[in-house]
């Protein structure tokens, strides 16, 4: 009888090592498919709409300091008074960082500022925040 001749060594297929990067790989390109909208590079030549600058703009605005208005009306108000800027259409804006200068309601003023979205949760009826850069009055 005559003995089967040895095949050569040869690593074994594994299984799990495969599965393992498949599913490496199925969670980075998901993690790149919801990353993607995020990463991507400006459209060139795209014109912005106006009034919907990037959050990272720094303007300036003229207004006049305010008492921000609640967005919630009914019921009992408080009386604190969360100092704001209402510019000269009537919009108003919470202001981050603030100087004393800014505490006399009725005061015309000048702020430069980074301008972003109102928080979702704020009490108050505001257009957008302002992270002031400077205040001068007017």
């Amino acid at each position: 009888m005559t003995k089967p001749t040895p095949t050569p060594n040869r690593p074994q297929f594994n299984y799990t090592q495969l599965g393992l990067v498949a599913a490496g790989i199925i969670v980075l390109l998901g993690l790149g498919l919801y990353l993607w909208p995020h990463l991507r590079p400006a459209q060139i030549g795209a014109t912005p709409t106006p009034g919907l600058q990037s959050p990272d703009t720094t303007r300036t605005i003229d207004g006049t300091i305010v008492c921000l208005p609640h967005k919630d009306t009914t019921g009992p108000q408080t009386e604190e008074c969360a100092i704001g800027l209402q510019d000269d259409q009537g919009q108003d804006y919470g202001l981050i960082n603030a100087p004393a200068v800014a505490t006399v309601n009725g005061s015309h003023v000048r702020v430069t500022g980074t301008f972003e979205a109102a928080p979702s949760d704020t009490k108050y009826n505001i257009t957008k925040t302002i992270k002031v850069v400077s205040l001068t009055k007017l």
